[in-house]
């Protein structure tokens, strides 16, 4: 991980819940571009089920992002993290992952309400614009995919710069 003279930038663009919980494959690549203009490294995590998702995310992010989606267990997952200066996630498993080993997160949230279902610990930011908030969100809700789509990628890049110093 790494090999880039600045830091090494988590990105997770997946989510078990599907698109209802998932801020949009153009902003991920956005903010990442926006990094690796800097020199920072990215590196793209996430199930096999996401490889998709992640690949898109990585192409559209170019040489800079290493694509290690469904090619790692979950402890070299953990540790990779670890490694991470900051990470910026959706509301996932992999947000849980990221607060337990003790990164900085920036978590992306729609309409689901992060005082139930966010991540444990100080060092997490939630970018969250909806005053709607609830437990369970359909898996397909377009009011969700709305929420996160209407947060623009310069408010998660100012986020995650934030716990960069």
């Amino acid at each position: 991980l790494g090999g880039r003279p600045g830091p090494l930038i988590g990105l997770l663009p997946g989510a078990a819940r599907g698109p209802a919980k998932r801020w949009p494959a153009e902003h991920f690549i956005a903010v990442g571009r926006r990094f690796a203009a800097e020199g920072a490294g990215l590196a793209l995590f996430g199930g096999p089920a996401e490889r998709a998702l992640c690949a898109e995310v990585a192409a559209g992010i170019g040489p800079a992002a290493l694509d290690l989606v469904g090619r790692t267990p979950l402890p070299v997952w953990a540790a990779a993290l670890a490694r991470c200066a900051v990470v910026i996630c959706n509301d996932s498993g992999g947000m849980h992952l990221a607060a337990a080993v003790g990164t900085p997160l920036v978590a992306v949230y729609g309409l689901t309400d992060p005082a139930r279902t966010g991540p444990l610990g100080r060092r997490c930011t939630i970018v969250q614009d909806s005053a709607q908030r609830a437990r369970d969100i359909a898996r397909d809700s377009q009011a969700a995919q709305n929420a996160l789509a209407a947060i623009a990628p310069a408010r998660v890049y100012e986020a995650a710069r934030a716990w960069l110093g």
